[in-house]
């Protein structure tokens, strides 16, 4: 659809915690396992192993496993999303 949303960088955190625990649910438990997420706009740092680095917003997408759609990462640990 192309439709784009700007949410705030801190409820996008509280957001992105609760998903972490849960993300056995989303598919995504591997990579939040696996990565150590940083965000660039928000004292927000989760995580071991490759670093994971953008907005908090990506981070919290990734976190959803909606990894395909998150545009703006950086990292080592672009290698566990893309695969």
């Amino acid at each position: 659809m192309g439709l784009t949303r700007e949410m705030d960088p801190e409820a996008a955190a509280v957001a992105a915690d609760r998903a972490r625990t849960l993300a056995f649910l989303s598919g995504s438990r591997k990579v939040v396992k696996g990565t150590r997420m940083v965000a660039t706009d928000v004292d927000w740092v989760r995580g071991r192993g490759p670093t994971l680095s953008g907005p908090m917003q990506e981070l919290l997408m990734v976190c959803m496993g909606r990894a395909r759609v998150a545009a703006d990462l950086e990292g080592d640990g672009l290698e566990l999303i893309r695969a």
